[in-house]
């Protein structure tokens, strides 16, 4: 069976019937609020759970273990195609299965018998990495939560293309490294329509796949873009008070990516771990790691901008520029607390980025005005942001500006509606 709609009774019987969670353990799992959760399942006959939402019921899906799977089955009065289909028990995985992560389950994505499988080609392993690269290049202009439903679909259909074709070792090897650049990608745009849960599995399958492949580039991809994610979370707290990620599990990340990186040309790569470590310090309140990881974070960025050619640097590397480094360096320096210095990087960060990335860095800075008590200017600097988010569509950026929504000056200026009317477009 694939869950091709998701009505209101498909999402109760995943909840209650296969995964027999409770509504707050079922948040925890997919990332959304209690409230979206109660939509949901309280949705009228003939609507349905659309875009990100949708995404997400898809992945807890394929992830359900055959009994929770026949479960939920049941409840719907479906019989269960374990049932009826027989799937070969000796399919062979690309370098061996113990060496590949848990694969998406058969009635997910119907996995043909060996005898059946096409071979996999280069030109499969090729369009991966071209769809990884549209990824990135349309993120800055449609946002994470306009493309997470075609990635996460892409991405299962390309595991499973991984688990079950057959192929000589070197296309192997190169299929698993494509696969997993397309799911850091993919788990950037969950991040960013904040799918936390996505995410995180996305950035997990992808260092499984760079163990796989021996590919340390990948890896380390993976370990920077986890870390973020760390830092980012762990500014936010669950429904009991507590921080959503670990600043200190950040560290580990970028600490392993770090040694990965030891022996690799000086360059962006290089800046970007350490202002991970840089962002994991400001977080956990260590001035001192936090100016050490500092001053390596501006030497590798001076090394970069003097002797790395933009065009000699790997695509995933190209952003990180001087407005990139400074608006991680100001939101760090606002967890330390010192709100005048982030307000200057802000200023700097402002200049000559992509439009989304440009959306987040006002939102930052907004947010930092109202907390040095100009409520007006937060507003102010705020409202643009809603206007480009009404088309690039970063849930995270969205998070941003709860605070400034929350001000009375919001409510009298119509931001509040504006607000209340995209946070609501992204629940559906």
């Amino acid at each position: 069976m694939i869950v091709s709609k998701w009505t209101a009774s498909h999402v109760k019987a995943l909840r209650w019937d296969a995964l027999r969670m409770k509504r707050p353990e079922f948040c925890e799992r997919t990332g959304w609020a209690v409230k979206t959760i109660e939509k949901w399942e309280s949705l009228p006959e003939g609507k349905v759970v659309t875009g990100g939402g949708a995404a997400t019921l898809d992945t807890v899906y394929s992830e359900l273990t055959d009994a929770e799977r026949a479960r939920m089955h049941a409840a719907l009065g479906i019989e269960d195609e374990v049932n009826r289909r027989q799937f070969t028990s000796s399919t062979v995985a690309l370098m061996g299965a113990t060496l590949l992560p848990d694969r998406p389950s058969a009635q997910t994505i119907s996995t043909p018998p060996l005898a059946d499988s096409a071979r996999l080609s280069l030109d499969e392993v090729r369009a991966w990495l071209d769809l990884a690269e549209s990824l990135e290049q349309r993120d800055q202009h449609l946002g994470g939560a306009g493309l997470v439903h075609e990635a996460t679909t892409e991405l299962l259909r390309a595991r499973a293309r991984l688990d079950t074709a057959q192929c000589d070792p070197v296309t192997a090897t190169a299929a698993a490294s494509a696969v997993g650049n397309l799911a850091v990608m993919t788990g950037w745009v969950a991040y960013d329509s904040d799918q936390q849960t996505t995410a995180r599995q996305c950035y997990q399958l992808a260092m499984e796949l760079a163990a796989c492949s021996g590919d340390d580039e990948l890896n380390v991809h993976a370990l920077v873009y986890r870390a973020n994610q760390e830092v980012g979370q762990s500014r936010l707290l669950d429904e009991h008070g507590k921080p959503r990620g670990n600043p200190h599990r950040a560290l580990q990340h970028a600490f392993r990516a770090e040694q990965l990186a030891r022996a690799w040309k000086p360059g962006r790569v290089h800046a970007l771990i350490a202002i991970r470590k840089v962002q994991a310090y400001a977080r956990i309140q260590d001035n001192d790691g936090f100016r050490t990881a500092l001053d390596q974070a501006h030497r590798a960025m001076d090394t970069a901008m003097d002797s790395e050619l933009i065009s000699h640097t790997a695509r995933w590397l190209r952003f990180v520029d001087a407005a990139e480094f400074a608006g991680h360096e100001a939101r760090a320096y606002a967890d330390l607390g010192d709100h005048r210095a982030a307000l200057t990087l802000y200023e700097q960060a402002l200049q000559g980025q992509g439009v989304r990335n440009e959306a987040n860095t006002r939102a930052w800075y907004a947010t930092q005005l109202a907390a040095v008590g100009d409520t007006h200017g937060a507003v102010i600097e705020a409202d643009p942001v809603l206007t480009t988010l009404e088309a690039v569509r970063s849930t995270r950026t969205l998070r941003v500006l709860a605070p400034i929504r929350a001000l009375p000056s919001a409510t009298k200026s119509g931001f509040a509606d504006r607000y209340d009317h995209l946070d609501q477009k992204a629940l559906t």
